[in-house]
């Protein structure tokens, strides 16, 4: 396993610590990657340490037990910290160093971050001598070149990958060949809630988009979401074995990736035996420097890259916060503002930020009026585009600080909505008389959104009105001509300011329901059709009115409105439709009478009074 002109090299673990100095840094393999041999050994006996660095990625071996070490003999330094890393933080027991990830190569190569000895875990050498750094390339590579000396755990339960994961074997000056199970982490299934999340994140990712996947709920929940979707590539830092079945399925294929073409490329991979021997000799993964992988400019080289980065919060004004809530640190700057950058600059690229909308039990909204103190910004607001939670999705680009509020606090947890609307008009950000529906049945609201197909096969999407829509609509009524505007609302000159506008998105799906037909994805709607109902208690008969875009008519939109609509009336126990309509709107009256229902009319001062039940 070992070639015989390198078996000098082979050593125990205390002779290879000798040649550590004291107050050294030492860079270790991260994640699964860890060398969970030696670092045991290292943090166990070698008891001439004082003031030793130990260098991290991020760790989820012996180092995670920094608060069990003295900090004279120890101290660990994270890139990138997990849950139990960031209270070892907190408490003052471990340091953090805030960087782009794709930066730190550089950092180390320009002696910025000095790196004194190497400590890698690697696969044993071919026949070329040409080991693997397997399932963590990320800073090895420029570790090992930076350092004055370097140790090598040879493996061979260290699966051998494809990319940019080779490295010679004389590169080492201490090699200890133990073969151990790599240290695993088992995802946790992902919950209600995450799936949820993951269904909406899917409504925007088209077919041949590549994705940014990693680790946690949300992102499992987001390929699960995907299985009707096709030709979709990966390109991120990180992933879990969540990632076969996608793969299996011929989900992720990468056919379409503008940049390795036909490879899912990442930096690092995570999970148990079951992902390792997926990996392994895998022609369909390559793994390369988080300096490659992490670059925005690579990035953004892949058409239509859709990046999904989770956030601990996200205010009011759209700045997401990844770390340090309430001086206490829950994650690194990481992987976040590279690829929300890269993305967005990617031809048909989108960012997404996923979160939940609360933490603690339910007890603490994540959509909030400010960051909270000390929260780190991976995101600012003018980098964020869209918000995902289990309530909606959000599309904060291009929009005002009031459109912005409206929409996030419309994907915020209902128990907190009023109190977030306060907070805004307290803070200026919207309207002081805005208003939104407060409580409604959030499930049925999804049950009526849809799709349809008009006459001439283009397809349109069909929803709820939302407060949000507020601007949309207003652009929308002025669209209309002066001869459409009559024909509507019987009178001209209308202005469709704001306090006409709001109260038609005040609806609330019982008495007034109003839908719009659009064509464009989630937050980049454009409405090309408005239906609306009352309905009148004394006789359970709503009053319908409908207002299509001139140049959408005659192609069946008010069809499709009429019909699900009706569909809606129904689900609520609703018996008709009527409406009051002038003689001369004959597209009008040509709509009623597809109801299929028999019609009742009357005729008074060139007005029609028309009305159906829905059971005749």
């Amino acid at each position: 396993m070992i070639p015989e002109t390198h078996r000098p090299k082979i050593l125990s673990p205390s002779r290879a610590f000798a040649r550590i100095k004291r107050g050294e840094s030492i860079f270790i393999s991260s994640g699964c990657a860890e060398p969970h041999y030696i670092t045991s050994q290292l943090l166990s006996f070698f008891a001439t340490a004082f003031d030793n660095e130990l260098v991290q990625f991020f760790s989820f071996g012996p180092i995670e037990s920094m608060a069990a070490l003295s900090n004279d003999r120890f101290r660990a330094n994270f890139f990138f910290f997990g849950d139990s890393s960031c209270e070892h933080i907190a408490k003052g027991l471990a340091d953090y160093t805030p960087t782009l990830l794709s930066e730190a190569p550089r950092m180390i190569r320009e002696k910025k971050f000095k790196i004194d000895v190497a400590i890698v875990h690697v696969s044993p050498p071919d026949n070329d001598g040409f080991c693997s750094l397997g399932v963590s390339v990320e800073l090895a590579k420029e570790a090992i070149e930076a350092s004055r000396y370097t140790i090598a755990q040879i493996n061979s339960m260290m699966p051998r990958t494809y990319g940019d994961s080779l490295i010679h074997i004389d590169k080492f000056d201490a090699i200890i060949p133990i073969d151990e199970p790599l240290i695993e982490w088992q995802p946790p299934p992902p919950d209600n809630v995450a799936i949820t999340i993951g269904q909406n994140v899917a409504k925007l990712i088209e077919d041949g988009s590549t994705i940014q996947t990693g680790i946690g709920k949300i992102h499992d929940g987001v390929l699960l979401a995907l299985s009707d979707k096709k030709d979709i590539g990966i390109h991120t830092e990180s992933f879990t074995e969540n990632i076969i079945n996608a793969i299996k399925n011929g989900v992720i294929n990468n056919k379409k990736k503008s940049i390795h073409e036909g490879k899912v490329v990442a930096t690092l991979c995570i999970g148990t035996r079951k992902l390792f021997d997926f990996v392994k000799e895998n022609p369909f993964f390559e793994f390369y420097s988080c300096e490659h992988v992490n670059d925005p400019i690579t990035i953004s080289q892949n058409s239509k890259m859709v990046s999904i980065c989770n956030a601990v919060q996200v205010d009011l004004t759209g700045q997401a916060g990844a770390n340090l809530i309430s001086r206490d640190f829950s994650a690194g700057v990481g992987c976040l503002p590279e690829f929300v950058r890269g993305a967005k600059r990617s031809e048909g690229g989108k960012s997404i930020i996923a979160l939940s909308s609360t933490s603690k039990n339910g007890e603490v909204s994540k959509i909030t009026l400010n960051l909270s103190s000390g929260a780190g910004v991976f995101a600012t607001r003018g980098d964020v585009q869209f918000v995902v939670t289990e309530y909606g999705i959000a599309n904060l680009e291009g929009k005002s600080i009031r459109e912005r509020a409206l929409a996030l606090i419309e994907i915020a947890h209902p128990k907190f909505r009023k109190q977030l609307l306060e907070q805004a008009k307290k803070s200026n950000y919207i309207f002081d008389d805005q208003t939104i529906p407060l409580s409604f049945d959030e499930e049925l609201l999804k049950k009526w959104e849809t799709k349809d197909l008009l006459k001439d096969g283009k397809i349109i999407g069909i929803r709820p009105v939302r407060p949000s829509d507020e601007r949309a609509i207003q652009r929308f009524k002025y669209s209309l001509s002066d001869e459409d505007v009559f024909l509507r609302f019987m009178s001209t000159g209308i202005r469709f300011n704001h306090s006409r506008v709001m109260p038609l998105t005040m609806v609330d799906f019982k008495t007034h329901v109003a839908i719009i037909a659009f064509i464009g994805s989630p937050g980049e709607e454009e409405i090309i059709g408005i239906a609306r109902y009352y309905n009148n208690p004394s006789t359970n008969i709503a009053e319908v009115a409908f207002t299509v875009n001139e140049k959408w008519r005659r192609r069946g939109v008010g069809t499709s409105l009429l019909k699900h609509l009706t569909r809606i009336a129904k689900s609520q126990n609703i018996k008709g439709f009527r409406a009051e309509i002038l003689a001369k709107n004959k597209a009008m009256m040509r709509l009623f009478h597809k109801s299929e229902c028999t019609i009742h009319s009357s005729f008074e001062d060139n007005l029609f009074t028309m009305w159906y039940l829905f059971d005749t």
